[in-house]
């Protein structure tokens, strides 16, 4: 079996470009085409850290996993690539994901309060940014998603060292 330091972790906080970085990272590690239609054959779906040993959706053939859990459930080991988005953004884009009723659209002042609280037991996306701000090691690039809508090419330039760090 590969050592846990040859993958890529992508850990996100839910709805902060996780599909987005998803296909970036299996482009930079993968060199893979630029053809979108077969990313969930490419990177291993959302996963928890006691999962990361199980062949899941190819993660072991493409080195990379996706990951909502905290940072600091990760141990130091492994390359991990964490993306921040901002809270307004993850709120109106979470009200939006999560509100599949079918009926008229929820308005975004009554999801605050449940995205406040915790979005799906993954806590709240304030506990979960602190957490990657403080267990960020050597193995941790930490990047925002408006940084990849504003400056992608810088961006991603950084992002491509993670995929060389230990290997």
């Amino acid at each position: 079996a590969l050592p846990i330091s040859s993958f890529v972790f992508l850990v996100t906080y839910p709805k902060s470009g996780t599909v987005w970085m998803s296909y970036i990272l299996s482009i930079l590690l993968n060199d893979i085409s630029d053809d979108f239609s077969n990313i969930r054959e490419i990177v291993a779906g959302i996963i928890s850290l006691n999962e990361y040993h199980t062949p899941l959706n190819g993660f072991f053939e493409h080195r990379i996993g996706r990951s909502h859990q905290k940072l600091s459930t990760f141990p130091s080991s492994c390359k991990k690539v964490y993306v921040v988005r901002n809270p307004v953004d993850v709120l109106y884009s979470a009200n939006t994901f999560f509100d599949r009723s079918g009926g008229p659209a929820r308005q975004v002042e009554d999801f605050l309060p449940i995205f406040l609280e915790s979005l799906h037991n993954f806590g709240t996306w304030k506990d979960h940014v602190e957490d990657a701000i403080t267990n960020k090691d050597e193995n941790t690039i930490i990047v925002s998603y408006e940084s990849l809508k504003n400056d992608f090419e810088n961006t991603v330039t950084t992002i491509a060292k993670i995929g060389r760090a230990h290997v």
